[in-house]
């Protein structure tokens, strides 16, 4: 892992520490959705490949 991964690691868990229990939620369902997206992105990439 890059220094700058672990600053923005450390960024977030110093912001989420600080959420309400919604904040965090919301928070989680955006990652989540992100990385939805990223794989089937992924998939398709492949599928295109094949």
């Amino acid at each position: 892992m890059s220094e700058r991964e672990k600053e923005i690691i450390e960024t977030f868990a110093k912001a989420i520490s600080k959420m309400d229990d919604f904040e965090k939620g919301r928070f989680l369902g955006r990652a989540e959705g992100m990385a939805e997206a990223r794989d089937l992105a992924r998939e398709n990439e492949c599928a295109v490949a094949s």
